[in-house]
């Protein structure tokens, strides 16, 4: 037996919703002309949110309700706007629908050519390394019948290959298949619309969200012709007594550089080599904060490439803290190297130390926060800290940094202490990783894993797993793998508690992640200025966000009693827990200024991914045809809410 809590999600056909006979403009006021810019109707109850549907196959919109279709038919699964609703005599309802919020409706359609889809809500796949692939159901009993049994990863299998080979019996419950290859949403954008949503949990415990989507991909990508090519960058701590790594880390890759000059293997394999050091603010004798050494192109001339890694040096400058700004390196590697013609992407740190966690940050990112960007660009994050007895103070602090870090979903972390900091465990470390990722170059990303073993064999096992998630995210766009071609169909979002298979997240606007953005803030400023005035930090917040925000009426009806009555509407009811959202006066008060400071540390971390979120252009997808910037969308992952 199941203990099964249901939640609706808009699943109600866009008809079922309350309507009357569209009404005649009032007396003295003109009905809206034909190509007038208007604005999408409210949902019941809000305030800033607009009325969105997704269109069924066969939608086309016509000039007026009733009228005969005669139009191209717009694509399943099509998001739209609700401008206007209208019941027609006999019972039909019609919609009149535009691509977005604020503009031109393109017409009429029948709302029974249309499915409400009230919470933007949307899944993703993960990539398929280390997991079977997720199933799609034509009703939502078999599916569950599947969790309950013993072997559920089993069963998905069985059914995954009667699947792959057609004709399929006639009572087969599922309907469609994840691609065997990844289907990347950052290069290849596709829509998983969530209808329904339902937690189940077995009495053995076991737990499971399934999820009824709708499912179409939006545009096509071009084929990836490109060969697998690995590219490495090694981000590197320069500060004191780092020279005994910086010398191997240089030597391994001299040796590479010249190895495979002239060979296939050299346009296969390319490394990078970058520096980092403290703020600048704190310490200003430092060189630099970040910088780059050798770009993969310098290798294209071994000996440039050679001369170029020999400039990195280790500072004789004491920064002032052990903690220093790794974090700023990762960025410079992802930001200032060029990876756009490169499969499998890779950043190794090399450190001793922790990241800097305060404003000197030149990042202001946490973990988490760098670790969704660093997905969203398909790189993966290696860490290898040096825990030498000097920093033996800091070694747990730099672990909770660098495990999240470093975690990649179903494929586990690649966080690799380094004991005592023994340069000579380091070097073959190097060694070991370096070794397995032309291995794989050389291979086309097909080089198996190696046995599991103990110590110094673990990270090039894991590199190897890594390489290999890559690898069918290259053969996704090569062979343009897309989301399934199905309309409608029940799906899990994991079949064992170690592997997801779905990860939830929420479209937002361009436009909705600005108002976050600034809301963010806004609760940062006031929550810093008046850390121990819990009264006086509520009433600064519903002051200036009634002030700034737009909607300032709901903040004047609705009071301030939790910090989610500065947020968005948008953020209303979606199926995860925001400790700040909940938080009201009383608990700002006993959190004392220790935990408040940590909260508001970690707001400032989301508030940095907000920003570099918004300017990946590569990240957003328009609905419009580019018409309005504001209305572009990018599925935020839920742990990237505050």
């Amino acid at each position: 037996m199941s203990r099964i809590g249901r939640r609706e999600l808009g699943l109600a056909a866009a008809g079922a919703a309350v309507v009357g006979a569209l009404p005649a403009p009032a007396r003295g006021q003109r009905a809206p002309a034909a190509g007038a810019v208007r604005e999408a109707l409210l949902m019941e109850g809000k305030r800033t949110l607009r009325q969105r549907v997704l269109s069924r196959p066969g939608a086309s919109p016509v000039a007026a309700p009733g009228a005969a279709a005669g139009g191209e038919a717009l694509n399943p699964l099509t998001p739209l706007y609700v401008f206007a609703r209208h019941a027609a005599p006999g019972g039909a309802t019609w919609l009149e629908v535009g691509r977005a919020a604020r503009g031109t409706p393109l017409g009429w359609i029948p709302a029974e050519r249309a499915i409400e889809w009230r919470h933007t809500m949307t899944a993703v796949f993960h990539n398929p390394a280390g997991r079977a692939r997720t199933l799609f159901f034509r009703e939502r009993d078999p599916l569950v019948a599947m969790l309950g049994g013993a072997a559920v990863d089993a069963e998905a299998q069985r059914l995954a290959e009667i699947a792959a080979r057609p004709p399929v019996p006639d009572d087969f419950p599922v309907i469609a298949a994840e691609p065997t290859t990844h289907v990347d949403i950052a290069r290849q954008f596709y829509l998983l619309p969530i209808l329904q949503a339902e937690e189940i949990v077995f009495q053995d415990g076991r737990d499971f969200r399934i999820v009824e989507v709708a499912s179409v991909p939006v545009g096509e990508a071009p084929p990836d012709e490109r060969e697998f090519t690995v590219g490495v960058a090694f981000v590197v701590d320069t500060t004191l007594s780092m020279d005994p790594y910086i010398d191997r880390v240089r030597a391994s890759l001299t040796r590479i550089v010249r190895s495979v000059a002239g060979t296939p293997l050299g346009a296969r394999a390319r490394f990078a080599l970058v520096g980092f050091q403290n703020s600048l603010e704190v310490q200003p004798r430092l060189d630099y904060v970040s910088k780059i050494f050798a770009t993969f192109e310098d290798g294209a001339d071994p000996e440039t490439f050679v001369r170029k890694i020999g400039e990195m040096r280790a500072t004789n400058v004491d920064s002032l803290s052990f903690d220093e700004d790794s974090f700023a390196g990762i960025v410079a590697a992802m930001d200032r190297l060029d990876w756009s013609d490169i499969a499998a992407r890779f950043i190794v740190l090399v450190t001793d130390a922790g990241n800097r966690r305060d404003r000197f940050s030149a990042t202001g990112l946490g973990p988490a926060e760098l670790r969704e960007l660093a997905r969203a660009r398909d790189t993966a994050i290696m860490a290898l800290h040096l825990r030498t007895p000097q920093g033996r103070r800091n070694w747990a602090s730099a672990e909770r940094q660098y495990v999240p870090l470093t975690t990649r979903p179903n494929l586990g972390t690649a966080y690799f202490p380094v004991e005592n900091g023994d340069p000579e465990a380091f070097g073959r470390q190097v060694e070991s990783l370096t070794a397995m990722l032309l291995r794989m170059a050389e291979q086309g990303g097909a080089a198996p894993p190696p046995a599991a073993g103990a110590g110094e064999r673990d990270i090039a096992a894991q590199a190897a797993l890594l390489g290999h998630a890559m690898r069918l995210a290259w053969l996704g766009r090569r062979d343009r793998a897309a989301a399934p071609d199905l309309v409608r169909g029940w799906a899990a979002d994991r079949y064992r508690p170690e592997a997801d298979n779905l990860e939830i997240r929420v479209l937002l606007t361009r436009n909705q992640l600005n108002d976050l953005a600034q809301a963010v803030k806004l609760i940062i400023d006031e929550g810093r200025a008046h850390m121990l005035d819990e009264a006086g930090v509520f009433e600064r917040l519903r002051t200036v966000a009634a002030h700034l925000a737009r909607d300032p009426a709901r903040l004047r009806e609705r009071g301030l009693e939790t910090l989610g009555g500065v947020l968005g509407e948008y953020l209303d009811d979606l199926p995860y827990v925001s400790e700040i959202a909940a938080l009201d006066r009383d608990t700002w008060r006993r959190m004392g200024a220790g935990r408040q400071t940590e909260m508001l540390d970690t707001l400032e971390q989301r508030l940095r991914a907000y920003e570099e979120f918004s300017r990946s252009r590569e990240l957003w997808v328009s609905f419009d045809g580019g018409r309005d910037p504001g209305e572009e969308m990018f599925p935020v992952p839920l742990a990237m809410l505050p």
